[in-house]
């Protein structure tokens, strides 16, 4: 008699849980707001991407010949070829237009940072004031102030103490 009091609260409870399912309605205005913020997410992403390869390509640009071409012609004016300082002034102002600054300007005797710089050789010296500062500078170095990195270090000489 038991078996069948349990076997009809069986039957019972799944009629209970056989309930069929109320159809969910369609937020029509939350799909478009929803596919609307999609696309302009979609819109910045690749906004964000064509600027990161535009940046990319002015850094190899300076990397590969502008930066060359800079230092041949600094070296000329050092060595007083005409002709070289109009084609500096011009390159050194389209250079900061596009955000490009350059590293080397008054780097003499200035403590020497690896950040920025390069050291290609060293200079004995016994001043000890002097030691790990800059004794000159070999090549300009150029550095993207927009996206904050260093395209091209400095390549400098380096005083080192040789008695301390």
């Amino acid at each position: 008699m038991e078996e069948n009091n349990n076997t009809e609260i069986v039957k019972e409870t799944q009629e209970q849980v056989d309930v069929q399912p109320v159809e969910k309605e369609i937020d029509w205005h939350e799909m478009y707001v929803r596919s609307v913020a999609d696309c302009d997410n979609i819109r910045k992403r690749y906004e964000k991407r064509l600027a990161e390869s535009s940046r990319n390509g002015l850094r190899h640009a300076v990397e590969k010949i502008i930066g060359p071409a800079f230092n041949d012609i600094a070296r000329g004016m050092k060595n007083g070829v005409d002709g070289c300082n109009v084609m500096y002034t011009n390159l050194v102002r389209s250079l900061q237009n596009e955000g490009i600054e350059i590293l080397g300007w008054n780097i003499k005797h200035s403590v020497f940072a690896d950040d920025f710089m390069s050291a290609m050789s060293t200079v004995p010296t016994k001043d000890p004031v002097s030691d790990n500062t800059v004794a000159d500078l070999y090549e300009y170095g150029f550095y993207d102030s927009i996206d904050k990195k260093v395209i091209t270090h400095a390549k400098v000489v380096v005083y080192k103490c040789v008695e301390k």
